[in-house]
């Protein structure tokens, strides 16, 4: 089987609020960026792999653990 496409969600960690999902080609996609994130805000960010066979047959893979970040201030 071949990882097809990564799955990444962000969620608000006091209210598990997703304010985001990707969906990031494996081949292409090295890196995905999330806007409109609220300043000095915790969020938890998970990732799964999503693969095909040969027949072209999806399976998605579990999520990851989450792992929590905070935003940082606004600049300026």
């Amino acid at each position: 089987m071949n990882i097809a496409r990564y799955i990444v969600t962000i969620c608000q960690v006091t209210d598990s609020d997703c304010v985001g999902t990707s969906n990031a080609n494996a081949r292409t996609d090295r890196m995905y960026t999330f806007t409109q994130l609220i300043p000095r805000t915790s969020y938890n960010i998970s990732i799964r792999a999503d693969s095909q066979d040969s027949t072209f047959t999806t399976f998605a893979g579990s999520f990851s653990t989450p792992i929590s970040v905070e935003t940082a201030a606004p600049q300026g």
